[in-house]
């Protein structure tokens, strides 16, 4: 069963596998034509067809997303094939020849070509960025995603800094940036899953050769800030006049949000609250390709500060603005904040679960707050930069997180 219907923030997709199985929603974007969202729904539905019983039982969420993602590159004939044939992967043996993943590339191309209208000068972009992952995969860069490790292997953004085309006359020792890459790994992603989509790849969750450590432009902004960086950063903030901001970057931190769930946040206030069960709830989902970058996670529950409640309780980021400008334009500016390093609002989601890891919250716990995926997840992220075993610390970090969630706004009454 599937259901498009349309929110504030833009149309939504519900489906159910099987009865008894929470729904899930699918964020398919503000301008969404009935055409589309009946596409969206085709999909699924074929997905449906071909799963088996135990696999519509034991399919998580984020499976089910990336799979109805990569069957809307498949045309209706090869959807029927989906449902006929049902939902296999199958690991193949040649994913590291070089020849095999050129003909992907031409053919990708072709493909590209023949199914959407683009200019002379966008067909000679994509071209040139097909060109570069050649380069790149002919250096034998061809590794699994998850087997990717800074010891072993050069992720695609480290590589790309240093190479040059041949007309680039830059000289290496410029690095090339992380805004000018994000087309190419737009592109490579694209081609990934039409890959999986239509050529029979693995649909294992991998990405192949390429290791994206952060969606943010500032390619450094997973790390986390240390305690007394953060404590420096709200000093600045406060120091600076610029309250809403402040409240902002402070909410951000409180509850591990990213950019799309502060807009969550801010949009559903007051409903977001429990106030019954002392919870605030984030239930935005969507998934990569909607709108670009990572966007996949769970719907999550968090409990409500003294600190948190004030933020709502304040007003100064409620109301109707441009959330996304907002912020970069407080960060471009970089008027009032006058520090010693630099940092970005990404990275008090990072220092959310670093801190409560290392002040000793379970990994399950914080993994549920974080909304992610797995526990796993959140120790692949996170456990290197937490410090474990060490009492002082521990206690440390348990002593802030006890005044930053409950007695902030009484240490700072004058913001």
């Amino acid at each position: 069963m599937s259901m498009t219907y349309s929110e504030k923030n833009g149309w939504r997709m519900k489906v159910i596998l099987i009865p008894g199985k929470p729904q899930i929603c699918i964020n398919l974007g503000r301008i969404t034509t009935k055409k589309e969202r009946a596409t969206w729904e085709q999909a699924f539905k074929s997905i449906k067809k071909g799963l088996s019983p135990s696999q519509r039982m034991t399919i998580s969420n984020l499976e089910l997303k990336q799979l109805c993602s990569k069957v809307l590159l498949l045309n209706k004939e090869e959807q029927s094939a989906i449902a006929t044939r049902g939902i296999v992967s199958e690991e193949p043996t040649d994913i590291g020849d070089v020849t095999r993943w050129n003909d992907l590339i031409e053919e990708y191309q072709e493909w590209s070509r023949l199914r959407k209208k683009v200019s002379s000068k966008q067909e000679k972009n994509r071209i040139s960025y097909l060109e570069t992952i050649q380069e790149f995969l002919a250096q034998n860069n061809i590794v699994r995603y998850n087997q990717l490790s800074n010891s072993i292997t050069t992720g695609y953004e480290e590589w790309r800094k240093s190479f040059r085309k041949k007309k680039d006359k830059r000289p290496k020792t410029q690095l090339v940036s992380a805004s000018s890459m994000r087309h190419e790994i737009q592109i490579w992603k694209d081609l990934v899953n039409w890959a999986i989509a239509m050529k029979g790849l693995p649909d294992h969750k991998v990405f192949y050769g390429i290791k994206i450590e952060s969606t943010a432009e500032n390619t450094q902004t997973i790390i986390p800030l240390e305690i007394s960086d953060l404590r420096d950063v709200f000093k600045s903030l406060r120091d600076s006049g610029n309250a809403k901001f402040h409240d902002l970057c402070l909410l951000a931190y409180l509850t591990g949000s990213e950019r799309k769930a502060l807009k969550w946040l801010i949009n559903h206030y007051p409903e977001c609250l429990d106030k019954n069960a002392q919870t605030i709830q984030i239930f935005e989902m969507q998934i990569s390709g909607t709108s670009g970058g990572k966007t996949e996670y769970r719907g999550r529950l968090l409990p409500i500060t003294p600190t948190i409640q004030k933020i709502f309780d304040r007003g100064l980021i409620l109301g109707s603005y441009n959330l996304d400008s907002f912020i970069e334009n407080n960060l471009r500016g970089n008027r009032c904040y006058k520090l010693p390093f630099e940092w970005h609002i990404h990275q008090m989601r990072h220092s959310y679960a670093t801190h409560n890891l290392t002040a000793g919250v379970p990994v399950e716990d914080v993994s549920r707050h974080m909304g992610h995926s797995s526990i796993q997840q959140c120790l692949d992220r996170y456990a290197r930069f937490s410090k474990h075993g060490i009492p002082q610390l521990k206690s440390l970090h348990e002593d802030f997180l006890t005044q930053i969630n409950n007695t902030y706004f009484d240490d700072h009454p004058n913001i």
